[in-house]
C-alpha cells in the first residue's frame, strides 16, 4: 500500500519536512510508527504523539488503508510537560551562574528608547489612578509616575531591579546650579562627556557616575546659547511622567 505521511509540530522538525510517502504493509498504525521511529530517529515515543487517519482521530490499533494520508503530531500535553521542564532546567542554569533575569531580558530590549538605566525600585507610593514609583540609578533617586495597574502588573515594590526608560527627547539640560529653580520632580547633576552637533538639533550625553550616562536631544540654538562644552558640569531635568519602568 501508499500511504502519504504529514508531520507536525516538532515531527516536521526533526524530520526537516512536512510529509513524505511511503510504501509497504503495515498491521496497523503503531507498526507505522514504530518503522518511521527506526528510520528517521525521532526523539518522541509513540505515548507522546497524536494519529489522525484523513483528518480524523484514529486509534494505534486501527489498520491503515491504501492511499490514506495518516497525520502525526505532538500531543499537547506531553508538549506542555517539556516547555516546564526546559523552563526549570534554565532557572536553575541561571540560579547557578548567578545570572540575574532583569540583566538577560535587558539584552533583548528592542526599543528606540535612547535612555535604558538600570536600577533597584526604593518605593512604590500608590494612589486612586497612578502610583509613584522611586527608583535608585547607582546613588541617584529617579521619580516615575505610572499608572497604577501598570505598577501592579510589573508587581512592582522596594528591592525589585528594574529599568527607568526614558526618551532622549524628554531630558532636558540646564546648569549645575538650577535644580533649585524648577518644579520637576528629577533632577541629576553630571558632567558633559559628548556633544554631537546636529543641523537642528545636538545631542548630549551626560556622564552621571556609577558608570550610567543620560543622552539628551535639545536645540542647537540652546546648546550655544547656554554655552555648553566637554567637561562642564550641568544636570539632567526629566519630568516624573516622562520617565517609563520596565522590568
Amino acid at each position: 500500500m501508499t500511504l502519504t505521511i504529514l508531520y507536525f509540530a516538532q515531527l516536521a522538525e526533526e524530520r526537516g519536512a512536512a510529509q513524505e510517502c511511503l510504501t509497504g504493509d503495515y498491521a496497523d498504525l503503531a507498526a507505522l510508527y514504530n518503522a518511521l521511529h527506526a528510520q528517521h530517529h525521532f526523539s518522541l515515543a509513540q505515548n507522546q504523539l497524536r494519529v489522525a487517519r484523513n483528518q480524523m482521530f484514529a486509534e494505534w490499533t486501527d489498520a491503515p488503508q491504501d492511499g490514506d494520508k495518516t497525520h502525526l503530531t505532538a500531543d499537547g500535553h506531553a508538549w506542555l510537560a517539556r516547555v516546564r521542564t526546559q523552563a526549570e532546567t534554565f532557572r536553575q542554569f541561571l540560579a547557578t551562574h548567578n545570572i540575574n533575569p532583569t540583566e538577560l531580558l535587558a539584552m533583548h530590549f528592542n526599543i528606540s528608547t535612547r535612555n535604558q538605566l538600570k536600577g533597584t525600585i526604593s518605593a512604590v507610593q500608590e494612589g486612586a489612578v497612578n502610583s509613584e514609583i522611586a527608583i535608585n540609578i547607582g546613588t541617584h533617586p529617579l521619580t516615575a509616575i505610572i499608572t497604577r495597574a501598570s505598577a501592579e502588573r510589573l508587581g512592582l515594590k522596594a528591592g525589585v531591579e528594574a529599568y527607568a526608560l526614558i526618551k532622549a527627547s524628554d531630558v532636558m539640560i540646564g546648569s549645575a546650579d538650577i535644580a533649585a529653580q524648577i518644579s520637576a520632580r528629577n533632577a541629576i547633576p553630571g558632567t558633559i562627556s559628548r556633544i554631537e552637533t546636529g543641523a537642528v538639533n545636538d545631542e548630549v550625553t551626560l556622564d552621571i557616575g556609577d558608570g550610567n550616562s543620560l543622552v539628551a536631544i535639545i536645540t542647537r540654538t540652546s546648546a550655544e546659547r547656554l554655552g555648553f562644552r566637554v567637561g562642564q558640569n550641568a544636570c539632567a531635568i526629566i519630568k516624573a511622567s516622562n520617565v517609563m519602568i520596565g522590568c
